[in-house]
């Protein structure tokens, strides 16, 4: 018998991510953004690496409700950049 997906209940139904931090790259478009939407909806705080600084009107910021969002610039191949990042997280 197959397990039917249980599309009735929202993210924060099925799992709290409250007080934990979710580190993010690719955040400001496609399943990076996605993906930190719904850690955002569960209750994480949100440290996004983006290639991009997004301007204050892009809906990055707005990603989370009473938890911390923070976009930081990345570079994904440069080992400070990441180490950056980490650090922030």
């Amino acid at each position: 018998m197959a397990v039917q997906p249980d599309t009735a209940r929202s993210i924060e139904q099925l799992i709290s991510l409250t007080g934990k931090v979710a580190v993010v790259t690719g955040a400001a478009r496609g399943i990076g953004h996605a993906i930190a939407q719904r850690f955002g909806e569960a209750g994480a705080s949100l440290v996004l690496g983006v290639r991009d600084m997004p301007s204050p009107t892009s809906g990055l910021t707005q990603l989370g409700e009473d938890q911390r969002v923070e976009a930081i610039e990345l570079e994904a191949s440069d080992p400070d950049s990441q180490q950056h990042l980490a650090s922030e997280a």
